[in-house]
């Protein structure tokens, strides 16, 4: 615990209930006699918490959009419809963090070299997934993946950071600290624990395929 707090730069005051964060409503009932509880009660915290930085977002970003559309954007990103998000918003749902360096697991282990955005704090945050998106680099649009959520599969500790990592595919320019817009455009599939690295650098180069392929025929419609 003295190794987070001090990793954080934040002391606990109520350890206990990082410990009842982990416990699942099933497991509790299957240990009813140890006195666990549940997470439930957290797990309805911290959806208030999300619901309360995602409207705090799109009020500062949409200061003349009706409450009831509001509401509505913020339910759609939260739920990962992000369709029905863009079409509301009239626009595709984007985000311009600065470039920051990653640990290079994506290019050194997985050969697929990605950009780091995290969001911060209080940023609103579409749902865990991978996404087809594209981005602004060098003057152009290019087609990319994007996941963002925690990486079960190169990290599956209880205080993994979430991460949004952008695989932008024949692209090898040096943008650290630059802001570039990344766009949302489709919701790809749920972030999940692969058994092999190879397995996850497969999904994507398929989110990356599918990806170009996305935005192909979107330029061959206009």
């Amino acid at each position: 615990m003295h190794t987070l707090e001090t990793k954080l730069g934040y002391v606990f005051h109520r350890p206990e209930l990082l410990e009842n964060a982990l416990y699942h409503s099933s497991y509790a009932n299957e240990h009813r006699g140890a006195g666990i509880g549940s997470n439930e009660r957290l797990e309805f915290l911290g959806d208030a918490v999300l619901g309360f930085v995602t409207a705090e977002y799109l009020y500062t970003k949409h200061p003349d959009m009706p409450e009831g559309d509001l509401t509505r954007i913020r339910a759609a990103l939260e739920e990962g419809r992000l369709a029905d998000a863009n079409a509301m918003l009239g626009e595709p749902y984007a985000i311009d963090w600065p470039v920051v360096h990653g640990k290079g697991i994506g290019g050194g282990k997985l050969g697929t070299p990605t950009l780091n955005q995290n969001y911060p704090a209080a940023a609103l945050q579409p749902c865990a997934g991978v996404y087809l998106t594209r981005i602004f680099l060098d003057g152009q649009w290019r087609p990319a993946a994007t996941g963002i959520g925690k990486r079960p599969t190169v990290d599956s500790s209880a205080d993994a950071a979430v991460t949004c990592e952008t695989f932008v595919p024949d692209y090898a320019g040096d943008i650290y600290g630059r802001q570039p817009v990344l766009e949302f455009h489709k919701y790809y599939c749920p972030v999940r624990k692969f058994n092999s690295l190879e397995e996850l650098a497969a999904l994507i180069h398929r989110a990356a395929d599918e990806s170009k392929a996305y935005f192909a025929g979107e330029n061959a419609t206009k």
